[in-house]
């Protein structure tokens, strides 16, 4: 195996716990005090190295791609939405990815609740969450 096959492969399986997430979600919950709708899309994609996740809330809408990076040994997040494009650290758990964001900026954690995804948003100098969506499968995806 070539070292770029090596690098593939190993993005491929760590990537791989997270790939039973691929398909569409349907979520409610609450942003800013108000109650929310959102839709949700995550994608198994560039040849099952990146998992992607289209959130669409009312007039909100971002994208990130996760991956694992193995030249730095570490998940990062690309996230794109209108006016912004980031990319972070991001922690992994046993129930899923969190965010590892500068002191400004929100945070994000994704967490898997049986059947379930949950999305907080938890912004600094604040108690409690400042978003909180839970998500059911409506499209299973997975290969």
């Amino acid at each position: 195996m070539n070292p770029w096959e090596r690098r593939l492969s190993l993005m491929r399986a760590s990537l791989a716990p997270f790939l039973q997430l691929a398909g569409r979600w349907e979520g409610e919950g609450q942003a800013h005090g108000e109650p929310i709708r959102s839709v949700l899309t995550v994608r198994v994609s560039f040849d099952a190295t990146m998992l992607e996740l289209e959130e669409q809330s009312g007039e909100h809408q971002d994208r990130c791609y996760y991956r694992y990076e193995p030249d730095e040994d570490r998940f990062l997040v690309l996230h794109l939405m209108a006016g912004s494009v980031r990319e972070y650290p991001v922690e992994t758990t046993i129930e899923g990815l969190f965010w590892v964001t500068p002191p400004a900026e929100p945070a994000v954690e994704w967490t898997i609740r049986g059947a379930g995804l949950r999305q907080e948003v938890l912004w600094p100098d604040q108690e409690g969450t400042e978003v909180q969506i839970d998500y059911r499968r409506v499209e299973d995806a997975r290969e």
